[in-house]
């Protein structure tokens, strides 16, 4: 009788151990549950009480005053960097997965930037909100993961801010995980100034919105900023469990000055032949005007051009049948335009050759 206890002992403790390894047996995870899990994009790990964030005392100095509106866990490292720039009065964060915040609660600071880990409280909602605050005057940063559409929550910013062409980034319905850094950049424009080095894990995949200009791409190509009007769009994820590097802080800085002093900057393209045969202004609606500098046709000619854009590269053409045919292709990324306007059915041309369009006037002539 001892042995057969003795025997039965064993087995319910090689069983015991069998149940355990079982249990916790590794599982494949799934493709939406990020680094560590679900339910958020990048998850705290499981039954572990959101830490509450740290609120950062406003200077008492007159300054910048900028708001993180984030469905997330709270405050990321960056937060602690912006409010340590002397120019920065207030950082704060409203929680947007408990609630939306009121548009005069935004108009009380100059600049909104909006991320997310978890779902909105309605993205709808937000989106209209955060439409209505820039039509107030307000100035808006987007980044990850507000154009994830490929999930079972509602990651993604909706409304108006999407369907009234706010965002300078479309969606592109994926997420994606994997370390990229900087890539193609527009090193004139004042987003990038001192911005040499930039990875991130965590970025989704985008489409860049119709005129919208594409400051900086990622080494494998996907879009990283992006701008429209008083909107930029930067493809990186800057909440509480961010794990971006390098010249982060400081392109958020770019941003926020950015969008204090001009809005999106001026809304002309304007070029400068480099052997002063030619200048040329196009405006953001498309009318443009030509001028001529050497020759018989000397002189200012106006037209309305159509503008097809596809990764920073800008193709600007008048219909065919108009007296004179403008053709001119503009690299933003690398700030160079090449064309020319010619009389068809004649020999009449003006060559446009800019290869250097940061050293162009800010207005139009």
């Amino acid at each position: 009788m001892r042995n057969r206890l003795v025997v039965l002992a064993v087995c319910l403790m090689l069983l015991a151990g069998v149940a355990a390894a079982a249990k916790f047996q590794p599982v494949s995870p799934k493709a939406t549950d990020g680094r560590l899990g679900h339910p958020g994009l990048i998850v705290r790990p499981h039954l572990a009480a959101p830490p509450a964030p740290e609120p950062l005392p406003a200077k008492q100095a007159e300054g910048i005053r900028v708001l993180f509106v984030a469905a997330d866990d709270g405050l990321g490292p960056i937060a602690a960097q912006l409010m340590a720039y002397p120019d920065i009065a207030a950082v704060d964060w409203f929680n947007a997965y408990s609630a939306i915040p009121t548009l005069d609660y935004l108009l009380t600071y100059d600049v909104v930037i909006v991320h997310c880990n978890l779902p909105y409280a309605d993205n709808v909602a937000m989106g209209d909100r955060l439409a209505d605050y820039v039509d107030a005057g307000g100035r808006v940063i987007l980044s990850a993961f507000n154009w994830y559409t490929g999930g079972a929550y509602p990651w993604f910013i909706s409304g108006r801010m999407l369907t009234a062409g706010y965002s300078p980034f479309l969606s592109a319905g994926v997420t994606e995980f994997g370390t990229w850094c900087l890539g193609v950049y527009q090193a004139t424009h004042p987003l990038m100034q001192g911005v040499s080095t930039l990875c991130d894990y965590y970025h989704d995949r985008v489409n860049l919105a119709p005129g919208a200009q594409l400051v900086a791409s990622y080494t494998n190509g996907e879009e990283l900023v992006a701008v429209k009007g008083c909107v930029v769009a930067i493809n990186m994820y800057v909440g509480f469990y961010s794990e971006s590097t390098g010249d982060v802080d400081v392109l958020f800085h770019n941003a926020i000055v950015y969008l204090m002093e001009g809005c999106g900057g001026p809304s002309d393209y304007i070029f400068v032949d480099d052997l002063g045969r030619s200048k040329l202004c196009i405006n953001a609606d498309g009318t443009f005007v030509f001028q001529v500098l050497t020759g018989p046709d000397a002189g200012e000619y106006e037209g309305t051009a159509q503008v097809v854009e596809r990764a920073g590269v800008y193709v600007f053409m008048n219909p065919r049948g108009t007296p004179w045919t403008l053709y001119v292709v503009y690299d933003g990324l690398h700030g160079r335009a090449v064309g020319f306007y010619q009389q068809p059915g004649f020999d009449d041309r003006s060559h446009l050759s800019d290869r250097n369009t940061a050293d162009n006037p800010d207005t139009c002539f």
